[in-house]
């Protein structure tokens, strides 16, 4: 995993040394929990989307209803 730093900017790989450093991990334990943390963010974010469009859709339906 340590091998993704070739791929990444200098700037970048001087941050992510820091925040292995930091938290006694390697580069690759760093990179697994952001993309955890990211992948976890975005099924809350889609969770929260489909429950408001289900709101929207169940609004839409009362007032269709309403209106025949």
């Amino acid at each position: 995993m340590e091998q993704i730093t070739l791929l990444l900017s200098e700037s970048t790989v001087e941050m992510l040394h820091l925040l292995a450093r930091e938290g006694g991990q390697t580069i690759g334990t760093v990179v697994q929990e952001m993309a955890l943390d990211r992948y976890m963010h975005r099924a809350m974010d889609g969770v929260r989307f489909a429950d408001s469009a289900a709101e929207y859709l169940l609004d839409a339906e009362i007032s269709v209803a309403q209106k025949t």
